[in-house]
């Protein structure tokens, strides 16, 4: 499906849910293009996007093609480079991980929107400015899924999409790095969490994925405020850097996630959902280890919301 947010430039003030950040959800910057659009026009958009829809679910590509073109000829082409810098907070826990208690983290952004081989790209830069302060004592494996969760200024993460690659599908990829302290015992290791005195280890994670997204639902409110769920699904990759990825700590790495492993690599699937600069996330990782809170299928959720500081088109120098 085309995606109606991607030719307006309407700002959801997005992942990864997870994300995300939510970083199943990176949505396009507005612009004078959408700001300007009656409320007429609006309605015209949507009556479009949603005989859109009802071709595509009968089958009926050959109209959808054609609604998709009428709907790009309606809209005046949107003026980049566009860019902004916002302000995120959002609140993760792991589903399934015997870690019940959230991490609260907020972070600041510039997400800059232009056309890259010929298409229209979005680009999300994220630094953690207020990340997790306690050292993580138990349930290490799930400390390694969320990319970008991290101690404060100790997390960023970068994330790209490349919209209406194939067939309407956008592509995206991302990577983030973070370190945080893990406090663990310092004995045999047979209980991990256990009353053994702890050694203080620092933890850095290189987080990479490569994902194909679909944007399920995508259109504006009559009040204009914009709505938009997106599905991401695709590869991950973990990688244990930093003190704990030394020579010295390999028995720990032993201890901990059941042999001498650096790298993980797994499956990654997303749903992410925006209604203005509310979102919502829930991520599905399956690493084929067994350690736990990392593999056998684990799912974070988070929500969060972001609004922007600054946001414009770009000069050019």
């Amino acid at each position: 499906m085309a995606r109606l947010l991607a030719l307006l430039l309407v700002a959801c003030t997005s992942g990864v849910a997870g994300a995300q950040t939510l970083s199943t959800l990176i949505t396009p910057p507005e612009s004078a293009v959408g700001a300007e659009l009656s409320e007429a026009q609006i309605d015209t958009v949507a009556a479009i996007e949603t005989r859109m829809a009802f071709a595509r679910g009968r089958g009926d590509d050959a109209l959808a093609d054609s609604l998709r073109d009428a709907l790009r000829r309606f809209i005046p082409p949107p003026v980049l480079p566009y860019a902004r810098v916002f302000a995120d907070g959002n609140v993760r826990s792991g589903v399934t991980s015997t870690d019940a208690a959230g991490a609260s983290t907020g972070s600041l952004g510039v997400q800059v929107q232009t056309r890259a081989f010929g298409r229209l790209a979005d680009a999300a830069f994220r630094i953690s400015v207020i990340g997790q302060a306690d050292s993580v004592t138990s349930d290490f494996g799930s400390a390694l899924l969320a990319p970008a969760s991290g101690s404060t200024l100790d997390a960023g993460i970068a994330d790209v999409r490349v919209l209406d690659v194939v067939g309407g599908v956008d592509l995206r990829a991302y990577a983030s790095v973070s370190t945080s302290n893990w406090a663990v015992p310092v004995d045999s290791l047979a209980v991990i969490g256990g009353p053994a005195p702890r050694r203080a280890v620092e933890a850095g994670v290189l987080g990479l994925g490569v994902l194909v997204s679909e944007t399920v639902v995508s259109g504006l409110f009559r009040d204009g405020v914009p709505v938009a769920v997106v599905g991401d699904l695709g590869v991950s990759l973990r990688r244990i850097i930093g003190d704990l990825g030394s020579a010295s700590n390999t028995p720990l790495r032993e201890a901990l996630f059941d042999g001498d492993k650096r790298t993980f690599i797994g499956l990654e699937a997303g749903l992410g959902i925006q209604v203005g600069g509310v979102k919502a996330g829930l991520t599905y990782y399956h690493f084929d280890e067994d350690v736990d809170g990392l593999g056998n299928g684990q799912v974070v959720a988070g929500i969060g919301i972001e609004t922007a500081l600054i946001q414009g088109v770009l000069a050019q120098l």
